[in-house]
């Protein structure tokens, strides 16, 4: 599909192009389209500054992705990643690239070390790692000014869009100023030689708390060794931050741990060869998606 085909349907010129806009790549597709077209089609008029805040735990080919794009389409595409500081100081950030990127959970690490274990009630690994440095990163850039961050949520995922939006300065370009299907943004990433190279069910965070069992499940059939970082925080920081809770902490949707997780997973048996075909194996709808 050729790219024009957004110019031609939705009309770029009709945009109400912000003065100042950060963007957010988050590693997957439909942000990669997104960054990709706020590129070719801004006006000189606006400021952009592209970004990428990477956690540490992002899949080897997410990273390769990222660069590959950056590269390509010219994006000055900067790498973060957040820099914890003690008890009541704000998460900030530093500056990376691909080369020097974390690849053994790092910067998430240091956000356990403070906050405690990340799961569905407490999201303090997309707050910190994803919201706040990529909003410290954009105050570095424009200091004392208010700028508009773009996040890639397409037109068939409403239910993402922030109902704080407006007030938060967030906008969604393939939502409202090219509304786009995920039928949409598969085609035009086939037609990249170096399109992600993984299983959309792996998606950026391999592991995350989020996926259905059934996901997980393929993921540990496929690749267990990705559980092995959570199983480690889980032994170490049950009782970090958990002030609120007497019994331990734990990562995965019904209070259970990785290795309860792992233990239904082994005794679910599933077949070397199951795609489990009744299964959405999309990326997840609850991405890490900043904001």
């Amino acid at each position: 599909m050729s790219v024009d085909f957004f110019t031609e349907k939705w009309f770029s010129d009709l945009i109400e192009w912000p003065e100042l806009l950060q963007v957010s790549f988050s590693g997957g597709r439909t942000s990669a389209l997104m960054s990709y077209l706020i590129q070719k089609y801004a006006p000189p008029t606006t400021a952009l500054s592209f970004v990428f805040s990477n956690t540490g735990l992002e899949h080897p080919d997410t990273l390769r992705f990222v660069d590959d794009c950056d590269k390509a389409w010219n994006l000055n595409l900067v790498w973060v990643e957040a820099v914890i500081r003690e008890a009541g100081t704000g998460t900030t950030f530093k500056v990376v690239d691909y080369q020097s990127a974390s690849r053994n959970g790092e910067p998430f690490e240091a956000v356990i070390q403070k906050y405690g274990l990340p799961n569905p009630a407490f999201k303090t690994c997309t707050k910190e790692l994803k919201t706040r440095t990529i909003t410290a990163h954009g105050k570095s850039v424009w200091p004392g000014r208010k700028f508009c961050k773009a996040i890639g949520i397409r037109a068939d995922e409403p239910k993402r869009i922030s109902p704080n939006a407006k007030t938060d300065r967030i906008v969604y370009p393939l939502h409202d100023w090219w509304p786009t299907q995920k039928e949409e943004v598969l085609d035009f990433c086939s037609g990249l030689p170096w399109d992600l190279k993984i299983p959309a069910y792996l998606g950026n965070c391999v592991t995350c708390f989020h996926k259905t069992d059934k996901k997980l499940a393929l993921v540990y059939r496929d690749s267990p060794n990705w559980f092995e970082p959570f199983s480690r925080y889980e032994e170490l920081y049950a009782t970090t931050n958990n002030k609120q809770r007497t019994d331990p902490r734990t990562m995965y949707r019904g209070h259970r741990s990785s290795i309860v997780l792992i233990k239904t997973i082994q005794s679910a048996n599933l077949a070397p060869n199951s795609r489990l075909d009744n299964e959405d194996l999309s990326p997840c709808s609850e991405s890490c998606e900043p904001f």
